[in-house]
């Protein structure tokens, strides 16, 4: 700006002399010494243009242009007898700020420069620090040759090969893992690391031992130890736990679907459990894991009040559609949508988790939304609820608009005020809350807070009225609703009614709450939110690791099957 300002000084001066301007009076202008301090900053601060635009041109900047530049600029503003009050007051300043950034740093980016061709002589640094410098990076390098020459040895010596097949493919599809060309009978660890969007990380791992042709096969051999035992062909991924030292109390839940999920496969030396991220790996290979296959369409729906998105499967359609409606936590969750709709369902995921504004109405509001559309078969509807998501499922009974072909229902429970809304129901469970207790680790229980099961049909859904078929899904370690206890009453009621044949229980005994696709990490607690208070809890889901992860594969396989025979293959 100043340096425009003095291009156009001529120009500017003129006007100022101009009669019209100065008949009215009081009309400051700047002297001949304030457009010599205007020259003298602009020279000042052309070295810094130059660096601002050097750094923001460039797609790479690294740590190794740091200290060159803030050489450059230490010296542009060193004092001089020549500089003018206004010229020695700004470059005072400069130097003053330049001293407090990237204290403490010096020797890291005096590393990085050296190693950079552009500036490897550090002709900015004294003599002293320039060989200091080399000399540390002397003395890492022998050092590190020295960790890892026995690997690079190995490496050499057995050029082992990990493959994985496929390496890129849907979260509930199975992959092959192999280790070739190891020394026979040789231990080695097979781990998995991934990063969540919140920047955590995650990791599993399994001890393996070579057979006499110096192969591991993950498919068929049995890990001795690790985050999972037995021959697991899966274990890498469904096993994952946060590393040491992670934030307590999480959940690995995908946000972006149409990003994939990424996974590290490496292969170490040993039996290893722990400092996977100081060890040099024998080999490695990154595994993508999607939600949404090659062709899936992703809509997002605001109009009309509804927050939902909608996933098409690839083609002209029309498709068996679903909505799908996630538990209390809230949201919009979109990835188990976008699975169904890689698997030939037009799925609907649902955001209604506001207590205080959503009424039962939006339910039936999205359901017209997904009969409606034209790439919906508008007779082939079902819904898919998980936790809280199940009981607005199963309320639908009630309803003269939303008529289901069929109901999935993972971790269900029916009871609930059959008149009321989504608040009234949160309203009955802060009720009995009292009734909930917390385990050694802190972590609250709430099963009994709906027990006993009442006999009063205006507190519970009266399926004996279903007309359409039900499938539940039953964790008998859920420590967060009554499920297997619900399940069992909801058995009798359909049995009393004559409507029993429409009812498929799948029980899992030391499967917890959080039924999830197949091969998601176990989550046994974690965090959450109430709905009505917004005061976080440490919540137990309940579930031993294998077994849950072997429900989810199962139950996940089952309800796929499920779905399709109902909605794809059943007479209109």
């Amino acid at each position: 700006m100043l340096e425009r300002f003095l291009e156009q000084q001529p120009a500017i001066s003129a006007a100022l002399l101009s009669r019209d301007l100065r008949k009215e009076g009081g009309v400051n202008t700047l002297m001949d010494v304030d457009f010599g301090d205007g020259e003298d900053i602009v020279k000042l601060m052309a070295p810094v243009k130059l660096v601002t635009m050097t750094m923001s041109e460039d797609k790479r900047p690294t740590l190794s242009m740091i200290s060159p530049i803030k050489a450059k600029l230490k010296k542009n503003f060193e004092a001089s007898d020549k500089d003018s009050v206004v010229i020695r007051e700004m470059k005072q300043a400069f130097r003053n700020d330049l001293e407090k950034r990237y204290t403490g740093l010096d020797d890291l980016f005096y590393t990085a420069t050296a190693l950079d061709p552009q500036f490897k002589s550090l002709p900015f640094l004294s003599d002293h620090d320039a060989e200091r410098t080399f000399t540390s990076i002397s003395a890492e390098a022998v050092s590190l040759h020295k960790k890892k020459r026995t690997v690079g040895q190995m490496r050499n010596l057995w050029r082992l090969l990990l493959s994985v097949q496929p390496s890129r493919g849907l979260v509930d599809e199975k992959f092959s893992v192999r280790v070739q060309n190891a020394p026979p009978a040789h231990p080695l660890t097979m781990h998995a690391l991934l990063h969540s969007e919140d920047g955590d990380t995650w990791e599993a791992f399994g001890h393996y031992v070579t057979d006499a042709g110096g192969d591991v096969n993950v498919t068929k051999d049995p890990s001795l130890g690790g985050t999972y035992v037995g021959v697991e062909p899966m274990g890498l991924l469904w096993s994952q736990r946060l590393v040491p030292g992670s934030r307590p109390g999480l959940r690995f839940r995908k946000q972006d679907v149409q990003t994939p999920i990424q996974v590290r496969l490496s292969v170490y030396q040993g039996h290893q459990s722990e400092g996977f991220m100081d060890q040099a790996m024998l080999a490695s290979v990154m595994v993508e894991r999607w939600y949404m296959a090659p062709g899936v369409r992703r809509v997002g729906f605001t109009e009309g009040g509804l927050h939902a998105t909608l996933f098409l499967p690839p083609g002209p359609g029309p498709f068996p559609g679903l909505l799908d409606l996630w538990g209390g936590g809230g949201g919009l969750v979109e990835y188990r949508s976008a699975l169904l709709a890689s698997h030939g369902f037009a799925s609907l995921a649902l955001d209604y988790m506001k207590p205080a504004e959503v009424k039962n109405e939006y339910f039936e509001d999205a359901y017209r939304v997904l009969q409606q559309h034209p790439q919906v078969c508008r007779r082939r509807i079902g819904l898919v609820g998980l936790c809280f998501g199940s009981s607005m499922a199963l309320k639908t009974i009630y309803s003269n608009v939303i008529q289901p072909r069929c109901l999935v229902c993972l971790s269900a429970t029916h009871i609930q005020p059959v008149g009321g809304t989504i608040a009234d129901f949160f309203d009955e469970v802060e009720k009995n809350l009292k009734k909930s207790h917390y385990n050694d680790e802190n972590q609250v229980i709430w099963r009994n807070v709906l027990l006993p099961i009442p006999t009063d049909t205006s507190k519970k859904v009266d399926v004996g009225r279903l007309q359409c078929p039900l499938l539940l899904v039953v964790g008998e370690d859920d420590q967060s609703w009554p499920v297997p206890e619900s399940a069992d009453d909801m058995r009798e009621m359909m049995e009393r009614a004559g409507n029993s044949h429409l009812l498929t229980v799948l029980s899992y005994p030391r499967a917890g709450h959080l039924i999830e696709p197949p091969y998601s990490p176990h989550c046994r607690a974690s965090k959450f939110i109430k709905p009505t208070s917004q005061r976080k809890l440490m919540m137990l889901w309940g579930g031993e690791v294998a077994p849950h992860s072997h429900a989810q594969e199962d139950a996940w396989r089952k309800m796929l099957d499920f779905l399709k025979e109902n909605l794809y293959c059943s007479a209109d």
